[in-house]
């Protein structure tokens, strides 16, 4: 038994006009290929054959059904298989391939299969971006799928299958103001915190929340440290910059407002790190899924750091003092929370 690891494939999926071709490492004895399980779980019809000829089967296979779709009725359905078609001509990567289904999943979940390409009128593209936003969708992604339904209809528009593109005037949102990452605001604050003491019944998140938003630190400088940096009598714990590795931990002062949440953690864990009760990369994805569910999609925990620092600047901090809070190397690095943008979240007018 022996292990070929370039064997072109030449596949269709289940009930699509289009083909695909790929190269899969499959198992073969004594020349044939006894790799099932690889076909049955991605349920491919599948013929091994040499490189020239599967590059003509997926050519002859996909023009065909291009041809076949273009007697159809242009609707949203023809334009995704037409688009998929092209993308296998052009043997476009898998993740290629993933950002164009992902880009159509949300299509179609906006305006269904049916609706006729030619009567679409020239805000539906609008309404299309605002679907993705009230979907709590970063701006970087809106824009990315944003492009590639604008440039499926390009495609089709130059090969005339379709008259007109209701993309064409589409603005891409801005991501970012001067690099600046978007932030709370108190208003915004006051009301995230709201919503959670109503709705959050995970106490650990929620806790950590407060004390990411009052302290300005680093998922990691709070995770990592121990039951004996913390002195309550004092109001002080003390942290390791993640960034630097100061061989010397650094002071934080305990304000009043996370006071009782850094004594329900020394309360309620026997841990040496008791802020550590969940694995870093599954508290930063809990912390953004409350985001999204209080209306702040766009925001992650980093931005909890960004909007400590802004808010002080904005209620009059010296910006040298942020700058030490934030344990920059440079006060450079600061200057940029002088421009932040004063909202919490992109408006699209609709």
């Amino acid at each position: 038994m022996k292990r070929e690891s370039r064997i072109p494939t030449v596949y269709r999926r289940d009930n699509s006009p289009y083909w695909w071709m790929s190269w899969y490492a499959l198992v073969v004895v004594d020349g044939k290929k006894v790799s099932k399980r690889l076909q049955k779980s991605l349920r491919l019809e599948v013929s091994v054959v040499s490189e020239e000829d599967a590059l003509a089967a997926a050519i002859r296979h996909t023009e065909s059904a291009i041809d076949a779709l273009s007697k159809t009725g242009k609707n949203i359905a023809w334009l995704r298989d037409y688009s998929m078609s092209k993308l296998s001509l052009e043997r476009a990567s898998d993740s290629t391939i993933a950002a164009y289904e992902r880009s159509y999943r949300y299509l179609v979940a906006y305006c269904g299969e049916t609706l006729i390409i030619d009567t679409l009128p020239n805000s539906f593209s609008d309404g299309f971006q605002m679907h993705l936003h009230k979907a709590g969708l970063a701006p970087g992604s809106i824009n990315l799928y944003c492009s590639i339904i604008k440039a499926s209809f390009s495609r089709a528009l130059r090969a005339e299958y379709i008259t007109k593109n209701p993309f064409a005037g589409l603005e891409r949102i801005p991501v970012y103001d001067s690099g600046f990452e978007k932030h709370l605001t108190i208003a915004d604050k006051n009301k995230l915190f709201d919503y959670m003491n109503k709705n959050v019944k995970n106490e650990v998140i929620k806790r950590l929340i407060r004390i990411y938003f009052y302290t300005g630190r680093r998922r990691n400088e709070i995770l990592n440290i121990e039951r004996s940096d913390i002195d309550i009598i004092k109001g002080v714990m003390y942290f390791v910059n993640t960034k630097r590795r100061w061989v010397r931990k650094k002071a934080q002062n305990i304000q009043d407002d996370i006071r009782n949440d850094v004594i329900w953690f020394l309360e309620h864990t026997d841990n040496e790190k008791p802020f550590a009760l969940i694995r870093p990369p599954m508290v930063s994805w809990h912390v953004k899924e409350v985001f999204r569910r209080a209306g702040y999609g766009n925001l992650h925990l980093h931005s909890l750091r960004h909007s400590w620092a802004t808010i002080a600047l904005e209620q009059g901090e010296d910006i040298a003092s942020v700058s030490e809070g934030l344990d920059h190397a440079s006060i450079t690095t600061t200057e940029i929370y002088k421009h932040g943008v004063r909202r919490s979240s992109i408006i699209i007018d609709a």
